[in-house]
């Protein structure tokens, strides 16, 4: 994928944002995902910020604080929470195909999001091909109004 289309992509997942924001009307749980793993697939720190300070639930944000702190300790470094969030286990391939609600309350939801790979146009045979990654679950808090991913294995907790 272009650098060039990848730029083009979050751009208009920000003015998609703004857009929303303007009509009064608080992005969609499936919004919220898309513009998580775009966020991610971005690898650049502004990126890993806006998913920080835009997209994270307030115990995920508390956790990534609390490790930032200890490195930062240990270290003499000053690390920012965004430079410790691993989330290589949560991306499976090069898009996201398909984000599915499967379950969806008041204050919570949970999206599974399956992925793919982009397949070159070189004739590969099926057999070369890369297997569908397996899908991931994702599950969302609203907090201040907002849908915002929550991560309980970095909370420090199993519970949505």
């Amino acid at each position: 994928m272009s650098s060039r289309f990848k730029i083009r992509r979050l751009l208009s997942g920000a003015l998609l944002t703004l857009l929303i924001a303007g009509c009064g009307r608080e992005p969609s749980p499936e919004f919220q995902v898309e513009d998580f793993y775009a966020s991610l697939r971005a690898q650049k720190t502004a990126h890993l910020r806006h998913v920080y300070e835009d997209l994270l639930s307030g115990e995920t944000r508390a956790a990534l604080d609390a490790r930032a702190q200890t490195l930062s300790a240990s270290s003499s470094v000053d690390v920012k929470p965004w430079d410790v969030f691993v989330y290589r286990r949560l991306v499976r391939g090069d898009r996201v195909s398909r984000k599915e609600v499967i379950d969806k309350t008041s204050d919570t939801a949970t999206v599974t999001v399956s992925f793919a790979w982009y397949v070159p146009d070189d004739g590969a045979e099926a057999k070369q091909r890369r297997p569908e990654p397996e899908p991931v679950t994702v599950t969302l808090r609203r907090e201040d109004g907002q849908w915002r991913i929550h991560l309980p294995e970095l909370a420090g907790n199993r519970g949505p």
